[in-house]
This record gives C-alpha cells, structure tokens and sequence, in this order.
C-alpha cells in the first residue's frame, strides 16, 4: 500500500504556502502573536518593578523581603484556592454526555498528524487510526512530515493506507509543530478537524463522540478531549505524570469551561470547526505551546471552546531528561502564552469578562507562578527553622515564618490530596502511594520552569523534540473509551 501524496507545488506556490504557515497569524492579529516577545510598555514594566525591588532591597531590606514573601505568598494560596473552587465546580453534578453521531450525518473529518522523527511509532499510529469508529471514505488523514525528515517520509510511504495523505513541509524557521500544522491546514477538506501526534492513540468512539458534542452546542468551536498515557505503569515518573494529568483534565479543565472561562487547550485531541480554525488564524507557529495560546485566543475572538468525554492516550516520557526537555517546551510557551495575552489587560477583561480573565491569568500565571516561588519558599521556610533551632535569630519576623510554614504545608498537602483523588476517581489503586511523592514531582516542575526563563531569553522559539516510541511496554492500537472512574466531562 502507499500514501497519498498531494501534487508538488511550483517552487513560488510553496514558497508562499511557507510564508503564510508563519506569519498569517502575524499579519492578522499582530498583538496575539508570539513572534514578539515583550512588548515595549512590558520591558519598561519589568525595568520599573526590577528597579523598585533593587531600590527597596537597599532602603530598607527587612520590608522589601516581607513585601516579597507577603505576594508570593498571596499568589501561593490564592492559585490553590482557586484550583479547589474548580475541583467542586467540577464535580457538581451535570447532564447526561451527548450521544454519538448517526451513521447518516457524518461529514468528512480531517486528522492532522504532525510527525518529526517518528518513526518508532508510526506503525502504532495506523493501528490506532485505522481503529477509529469511523467511515474511512470520510476520513481525510493527512500525515504532516518534515521534508528532509527521510526516515520517517520514507517509513510512511511503506506502511501507510492508500487513503492517507501526506504533506512535506519545507524546511525553514521556526521549526515547530504549528508551523508544520499552519502549512498543512489550507489542504484539509474536512468540515471537521482534529490533531494527533504521532503516538496517540485515541478511544475508536472520539470523532462520533465530538461530532455528538458540536451537534448539541452549535456555538463550540473546538471539543477539547482529556489526555492521559497508555504507558503509566512503566515507573514512578510516568504514574505521577499520569496523576498530573489526571487533575488537569479531569478536575482543571471541567471546572474552568463550566465556570464559562478561557481555558488552555491540551497538545493534541483537539477537535475544531475546520472553517473556524483558518477564520482565527490557526496556531501561532512562534508559541511552543500553540495549545495553550489557541484555547485563549478562540475565546478573545468571541468563540466557546468545550470538552468531549473520550480520552486520548499518549506515551509518557520515562527518562528524566526526555520528560525535562518537554516540560520545559512546555513552561516556557506558557510563559509565551502569558506574555501575549497580558499585553493589553482591559482588552482580555472586555473579550472574556473580568471572572474569565482573572481565571485565565490565575490558570496559567499560577502555573509559572507556582513553579517559580514553591522552592524559594520551601527553602526559605526550612532555613528559618534551622536557624532558630540552631539558637540564631529568625529570618523572618515571626508572623510572617508562621505563613511561610503554614502556606508550604497547605500547598503540598493540597497537591497530595488533589492528585490522590484524581487517581482514585479513574481507578488506579496506586493513585494515593504516588500521591504522596508528588511534591518531589513538583520541584523537577520547577527546576523545568527554571530552564525555560532562561530559554525564553537565547532561544525563545527552539522545539525541545520529546523522543517517543522508547518505552520498554508494548503499545495497545487505542485505550478505552474511558477509563474506570473517569467523570464524564462533556
């Protein structure tokens, strides 16, 4: 069997096909773009509060620590309290799920797959999409390859169905994943789209389910499905990644879409209205995390975007850097994300409501914020009691080492208990063992964070690859429709 291959364009049409892959977003929403980094008004915001900290640091260096232990604090407690609003928002009860599409209403669904050394999995990945519950005359799955990837272009060409298509994507910066997805979403014919990434191996029910989503709530323009890995029993790291992931889409994400706020999408399972997705843009091929910042920038556009209860396995990165190298990508088009849609505030609180924005801010500025402060605290909190237990004088007055230790302890009694829960509610019997490790979890979290401040400075736009297909497991074609305990988040 072969792959389709669409016809070459002349060098000029793919010329221009590159350049709209990369600046189209540029050229129609400039201040939603990534391309720039921080503003002018931003530098000068940091330059004033880097100089009020220097000044205030010398002037009077007793108040400036407690001013700086008092906001971080602040931000601590206020991002835990806000994830424990979403986790009872989460929880209240709802309807009934939308049914699955009828046989005689399905349209033609493009599926993205975006690939770059690959190969290891690509095999998985027919398997997986050749699972779908779905016509395959009404499939447009369009494998999206780098040209000068040859292993992988030439492994699609052998064991792909002849319905597949594939597109190469010229070489050129920046060499992300949305730019690969941007240069490939003008040929997708489908009134419906979603992306795979090579790995994925979503439940057979997802786009009947999604379409029954989209069916039911016409104003959606995107059907976020939750994530979690087919690999979560390989070692300690995959259980805890798998527990992080069930919090987020499992208790996160529920609470902020039925609290009607913008929220981030996942990496891949996105399911959009093809027409909608061109109509803003597509992905902004500047952000490292295009998710995260498409999830935003549908809702400022005046667009709804919804989950769908069918999940999506991925493999989990086992090895320490590997899962280093992704969630620093990750953090630091977080970081990206933030920036870009802090330029103009009373903007964001026009388009998405006051609520929506202070969420918004407090779903991924209390990410990062998170990430950055809980080991400063942490060892600030330890190095006040050992030196008051080695007879020394506090470091801190004493009401402000009593938060300190008060604001650590609630925070990592609160991950505890939050991911425990998480895990119990899909089932896994482990879930409160592994629980219990998280806060370690979480400091690599932050030494990740860390790592991606400092790339956001010398090379904001560089894609950490996360190498797949390495997993010492066998792959399954596709996990369950849902797993045992999973909510039903449509």
């Amino acid at each position: 069997m072969t792959v389709a291959e669409l016809p070459s364009e002349a060098p000029a049409d793919g010329e221009q096909d590159l350049a709209d892959a990369v600046h189209t977003l540029r050229r129609r929403h400039p201040r939603l773009s990534a391309h720039c980094r921080v503003t002018a008004a931003q530098r000068r915001l940091f330059l004033v509060l880097a100089a009020a900290g220097l000044i205030g640091s010398l002037w009077q260096p007793g108040s400036a620590l407690a001013l700086a232990v008092g906001s971080a604090l602040g931000l601590q407690l206020g991002t835990m309290v806000h994830r424990w609003l979403l986790v009872g928002v989460a929880l209240a009860p709802s309807g009934p799920p939308a049914g699955a599409a009828s046989e005689s209403i399905l349209p033609c669904y493009s599926i993205l797959v975006p690939l770059f050394r690959e190969a290891a999995v690509l095999p998985h990945l027919v398997q997986a999409l050749g699972a779908l519950d779905y016509p395959p005359e009404r499939l447009d799955i369009i494998l999206v390859l780098e040209a000068d990837d040859e292993t992988t272009c030439a492994l699609a060409a052998q064991v792909a169905p002849a319905h597949f298509r594939m597109v190469r994507v010229p070489s050129g910066l920046p060499r992300t994943k949305p730019k690969a997805l941007n240069y490939a979403l003008p040929k997708a014919t489908g009134s419906f789209l979603v992306v795979y990434d090579g790995e994925d191996r979503p439940a057979p029910d997802q786009l009947r389910a999604a379409l029954a989503g989209f069916a039911a709530a016409p104003h959606l323009a995107c059907l976020q499905a939750p994530l979690n890995f087919w690999n979560r029993a390989e070692n300690w790291l995959t259980r805890v990644f798998a527990l992080e992931y069930a919090v987020w889409f499992d208790l996160m994400l529920p609470g902020l879409h039925r609290l009607g706020a913008p929220f981030p999408l996942g990496g891949t399972s996105n399911h959009f209205r093809t027409q909608v997705l061109r109509d803003v843009g597509g992905w902004d091929p500047f952000n490292v995390t295009e998710d995260a910042d498409l999830g935003l920038r549908l809702h400022r556009l005046g667009y709804r975007v919804g989950l769908v209860s069918s999940t999506t396995y991925e493999e989990a990165p086992w090895q320490l850097g590997n899962w280093m190298r992704q969630r620093s990508r990750w953090m630091k088009g977080y970081v990206q994300t933030l920036l870009v849609h802090g330029r103009d505030l009373p903007a964001l609180r026009r388009q998405a409501g006051l609520g929506g924005c202070l969420q918004a801010l407090l779903a991924i500025g209390g990410t990062i914020g998170l990430n950055l402060i809980n080991p400063i605290l942490l060892g600030l909190g330890l190095c006040d009691h050992l030196v008051v237990s080695a007879g020394q004088a506090a470091l801190l007055p004493a009401g402000l080492g009593r938060a300190v230790a008060f604001g650590n302890v609630a925070v990592g009694l609160s991950l505890v208990a939050m991911t425990a829960w998480a895990g119990r509610r899909r089932g896994w019997a482990d879930a409160i063992t592994d629980a219990l490790s998280v806060p370690v979890y979480w400091l690599l979290m932050s030494l990740a964070t860390y790592c991606a401040m400092a790339e956001l400075i010398y090379r904001p736009f560089h894609w950490h690859k996360t190498e797949h297909g390495v997993t010492r497991l066998v792959p399954g074609t596709a996990g369950p429709a849902a797993a045992p305990g999973c909510p039903e988040l449509a």
